[in-house]
């Protein structure tokens, strides 16, 4: 879950920024972005929010780790909460290097030989 994920209470998570749980270069302009998108229309911004963005992660202890979030709005009468979707790219990112190193070494012995 998002709560063991980043190490938060739930409590501690309810109702806050999602920049809490950002990290890296975009931590300090994630609230810009949300003020910026205020003078979108409703499609425009829901465009914006249904991409999944490849971030940093940053847990309660302020370790950061790769994720891939995504926002969606929930409207409760006229007022909009936003929902985060985050998957935890720690383990694919290993995968990726393996891979890659790899393919490498493959190349190189291929038509280094």
């Amino acid at each position: 879950t998002a709560i063991t994920m980043f190490g938060y209470d739930r409590s501690d998570m309810l109702g806050k920024s999602i920049s809490m749980i950002i990290g890296g270069p975009h931590a300090k302009w994630h609230d810009k972005y949300f003020e910026k998108a205020s003078g979108m229309s409703q499609d425009e911004f829901e465009n914006l929010l249904s991409r999944m963005r490849d971030v940093l992660g940053k847990r309660s202890d302020g370790s950061e780790f790769p994720v891939q979030i995504g926002l969606k709005s929930l409207y409760v009468g006229d007022k909009c909460h936003f929902v985060a979707f985050c998957h935890d790219l720690t383990e694919v990112k290993k995968e990726m290097l393996v891979a890659s190193s790899l393919l490498e070494s493959s190349f190189d012995s291929t038509f280094l030989t």
